[in-house]
């Protein structure tokens, strides 16, 4: 391994990061725009915290100034497609949803974006040469195609993946947040192991994997389709380590939220309190409430019931 911290060029001297075309640029979302307002809304409190800081409520996600207009209207126009006929239709409890050719445009749009947001943003993270060299094919592949210039993208498939609530589970020593983080969080990374590599996007529930080295252990029947398809409930197969990545994503969510100041931890429970009292129902049926329940059902309820500091003489 050699050390390789170079980011993908973003978008310089005004040119547009899709079509390379000398355009004006405006700000893009990495992760779409409707992710954050659908976590706000499906909040008990409304709110929504990042768990690298989570004294501060996150109104929106990264943007950055990567596309022209025109290419800005592409992806709009996939994000809403999954938005009305994926999203939505599942969070409501759709059993199932047909999509046609947006769906891989959608997904292929999102790896693309997080292996130019993901990669080179750890200085600590190292790739091989081959590594190197994949993920350049990768991002122009994905390029190629998201302007049409390819059928398919070949080898750099796009993986779909809708995980619920856990009820029932063989797997040991998981964070007692699991539910919360699987079903409520929004992260996106690169990952992978000794013979694979991938993108990661995470939008609550819904997860995008695009592959860049696939590798022994692989995932199965999660594959999108180049025209059509349907997403339903079957047996799927995920690589194993994907359980001690999220375990480990997990893990860190939990242990920023316990960083909270105290100011904090009074005003998260005075929203909660108050959303009680003025839409119990609203409350009762909210994705955060519904995971929440389900870690108290798995770990106990001194799993969601937060450990208060006890005041000292001079704050009484």
């Amino acid at each position: 391994m050699r050390a390789k911290a170079d980011a993908i060029t973003q978008g310089e001297n005004g040119v547009c990061l899709l079509c390379r075309e000398p355009q004006p640029r405006v700000q893009s979302h990495i992760l779409p725009a409707f992710a954050f307002k659908a976590l706000k809304k499906h909040s008990v409190t409304g709110h929504i915290r990042h768990s690298e800081n989570p004294n501060r409520r996150v109104q929106d996600g990264e943007t950055r100034p990567w596309l022209c207009i025109a290419c800005e209207a592409r992806f709009s126009q996939w994000e809403r497609d999954f938005c009305n006929h994926v999203f939505h239709p599942w969070m409501s409890g759709a059993p199932r949803t047909p999509y046609q050719e947006w769906m891989l445009k959608f997904c292929t749009s999102v790896s693309w974006r997080v292996l130019n947001f993901c990669k080179g943003a750890n200085p600590n993270t190292t790739y091989s040469a081959d590594d190197d060299k994949l993920f350049d094919e990768a991002e122009l592949v994905w390029r190629q195609f998201l302007l049409d210039k390819l059928p398919h993208p070949g080898k750099f498939s796009q993986q779909f993946l809708i995980f619920d609530t856990i009820s029932k589970t063989s797997v040991p020593n998981l964070p007692v947040n699991i539910n919360r983080f699987m079903s409520n969080a929004i992260a996106m990374d690169i990952a992978g192991s000794s013979d694979s590599a991938f993108t990661w996007a995470k939008i609550g529930k819904f997860q995008i994997f695009g592959i860049v080295k696939e590798g022994q252990d692989r995932f199965k029947n999660l594959k999108i389709h180049v025209k059509d398809g349907e997403i339903k409930p079957g047996k799927f197969t995920i690589p194993g380590g994907l359980i001690s990545f999220y375990k480990q994503k997990a893990e860190h969510a939990r242990q920023g939220l316990e960083n909270l100041s105290q100011n904090q931890i009074d005003k998260i429970d005075s929203a909660f309190d108050a959303a009680v009292r003025s839409d119990p129902d609203r409350v009762r049926s909210s994705n955060n409430f519904k995971a929440m329940m389900a870690d108290a059902e798995m770990f106990g309820r001194d799993a969601i019931i937060r450990k208060t500091t006890p005041k000292s003489s001079d704050e009484s």
